[in-house]
């Protein structure tokens, strides 16, 4: 699987994506405790992008998705190799094809979150952690980094991407 004309690494703050809010410590000796907060649309960005006025923006980066992300279970390798959200989230990353990672060193950031409404017939759902709760709630709860969270609440995509 080969992109061809798209870097396989760039250094902090080269992406060229213009909708990227990239974490100040992304590609750098400190990007394993970097986290991309991946949005649907710009309206979970704005969500997201709020927060970081809390937390920093040293730690966390924000890229709006156009929509859901592909489910690459049922697509084809076509539609992979030329999904344009897949092609940037591996540029953002610092991912490189047809190479086995054991680690996280060498990637731009050593996290990834998806926020995402789980909305089903029309209905939102309504509760959701900001960063700082979920941070508070580790703190406090015995083995709690042991959970593995699935689902965070945003409101939905609100544009057609055409851009990055």
């Amino acid at each position: 699987m080969v992109c061809e004309g798209t870097p396989d690494t760039y250094s902090n703050h080269e992406s060229g994506l213009s909708r990227l809010v990239d974490a100040n410590n992304a590609g750098t000796e400190h990007a394993g405790a970097c986290t991309l907060i991946l949005t649907e649309g710009d309206s979970g960005a704005a969500f997201a992008n709020a927060g970081l006025g809390v937390v920093g923006k040293d730690y966390f980066g924000v890229y709006p998705l156009c929509g859901k992300l592909l489910n690459v279970r049922d697509a084809t390798l076509n539609e992979v190799q030329n999904n344009q959200d897949l092609l940037n989230l591996r540029k953002i990353m610092g991912l490189q094809y047809n190479k086995e990672y054991t680690n996280i060193y060498g990637l731009r950031y050593g996290r990834l979150m998806i926020m995402t409404n789980q909305a089903t017939h029309g209905q939102k759902q309504r509760d959701f952690f900001t960063i700082p709760e979920y941070e508070k709630w580790l703190e406090e709860t015995p083995g709690g980094e042991e959970w593995v969270l699935e689902h965070f609440t945003v409101g939905g995509s609100d544009r057609l991407c055409d851009e990055d």
